[in-house]
């Protein structure tokens, strides 16, 4: 049976981090919900991971690059070697009624919240509203960060930042909706599936490859399928990888 979270939490430090997309701030949810049950670490697989955020194994594996890259996470492997992963640690949690860094990071503390690194972050509004001459009781005004912009402008946004080109990703979409006879509900969805098994070495060829051998498949071909299935198949099944 299957356990999922009831709900996700995000510290405010990633939610408006404006390096990060909608998808690496719920990736860190995630993990940051698996850390609770195992004494502040997440010992999931890309794979567990990515069934709770309906993401590939390589999408999964994107996020977490960029969440360490700005140091939101730490992920450790086993003697060096970066295939085999025992953990990863988050490095900004909620303890005591504040949150706090993990033992080790680098630390801001702003009233009662204490942040990890806090270089590339935003200033808050209510932040400049304080440190202003504004007279007391006047109304202060909150200008919405990123994540209330609405999500098809966010997933616009996101296929941008993540490089979903038109000139990799559109020929193999072409190919996809050739191969149903129909054009996909989605298409957004299908490039960043495509992109992210072209992002993890996988070719055009091999992706091909992958949807050829599910087509051979009654059980796939009744059920129906397309790139998101794709991506969560292609590691299971014999394609190569570019040299």
């Amino acid at each position: 049976m299957e356990i999922k979270p009831d709900f996700i939490l995000i510290p405010y430090p990633v939610l408006i981090h404006p390096k990060l997309t909608p998808r690496d701030k719920f990736v860190y949810g995630i993990v940051y919900w698996f850390s609770g049950m195992a004494n502040g670490v997440c010992t999931a697989t890309n794979e567990t991971i990515g069934k709770i955020a309906n993401l590939s194994d390589g999408g999964v594996a994107n996020s977490l690059i960029e969440l360490e890259k700005f140091h939101f996470i730490r992920r450790e492997f086993e003697n060096g070697d970066k295939n085999i992963r025992k953990s990863i640690i988050p490095l900004i949690t909620f303890k005591g009624g504040v949150h706090g860094s993990v033992k080790g990071g680098s630390r801001m503390r702003e009233q009662n919240t204490e942040y990890t690194n806090t270089e590339l972050l935003p200033a808050s509004p209510l932040s400049e509203a304080r440190g202003s001459s504004q007279g007391e009781g006047e109304d202060l005004e909150v200008v919405p960060s990123d994540d209330f912009t609405p999500s098809r402008a966010l997933q616009r946004r996101e296929a941008k930042e993540r490089g979903y080109k038109g000139a990799e990703t559109n020929p193999l979409l072409a190919w996809g909706e050739a191969r149903v006879g129909r054009r996909f509900p989605n298409p957004l969805k299908q490039k960043r599936f495509i992109a992210d098994m072209l992002r993890v070495g996988y070719s055009s060829e091999a992706i091909k490859e992958a949807w050829l051998e599910l087509e051979d498949s009654e059980w796939w071909l009744k059920r129906g399928f397309d790139f998101a299935d794709v991506a969560g198949q292609i590691g299971k099944l014999k394609v190569r990888r570019r040299a």
